[in-house]
């Protein structure tokens, strides 16, 4: 939901976002459920805005994999 406030509040012309996965390493919120949460707050993102990319920043590749697996790359 926060990903949706985000690019709304940034301005009409918003093209991009870049995301990383706070709370996921230290914090312990499990990281498949915070890809999950994310990549469908992005989906989410209403058509016809001007966002066209979004590039989540992760470290290593346990969440990477969580991430490709939650976006289904």
């Amino acid at each position: 939901m926060e990903v949706r406030v985000l690019a709304s509040t940034t301005g009409s012309h918003t093209r991009s976002l870049g995301l990383v996965a706070f709370g996921t390493g230290v914090g312990g919120f499990p990281l498949d459920e915070a890809a999950r949460i994310m990549v469908g707050a992005v989906r989410a993102h209403p058509d016809g805005s001007s966002l066209e990319r979004v590039v989540f920043a992760v470290h290593g590749e346990e969440a990477e994999r969580a991430f490709r697996t939650a976006a289904g790359v």
